[in-house]
């Protein structure tokens, strides 16, 4: 049995954009991307802030990219708003800094 999957739309994709710098605060966001695929990349104002609009977002799964200088941190997850976006957001951790 093949299961298909419901693509957002560019409209649903848009407002979740809305609801998520309405949690997050637009004075956070240095830039975002997003694409009708459900796709949303979240660059904060400064990388400090990635960990705290992630949490915001209720994003738990990270990756760490420590071959670039600085190492940056990807958070991702989905967003339950409008249809069901993916998202990711970039950010620094402290380094040593405990997995929760």
């Amino acid at each position: 049995m093949t299961q298909t999957l419901e693509r957002a739309s560019l409209n649903n994709v848009l407002t979740a954009v809305v609801q998520i710098l309405d949690v997050v605060g637009e004075e956070q966001i240095g830039s975002m991307t997003f694409s009708s695929g459900a796709v949303i990349a979240i660059q904060p104002s400064h990388l400090e802030q990635g960990e705290a609009i992630a949490r915001a977002l209720g994003l738990t799964s990270f990756i760490e990219h420590t071959s670039v200088v600085p190492a940056v941190t990807d958070w991702s997850g989905t967003w339950a708003g409008a249809g069901q976006c993916e998202i990711h957001v970039r950010g620094m951790r402290p380094r040593g800094a405990a997995v929760s």
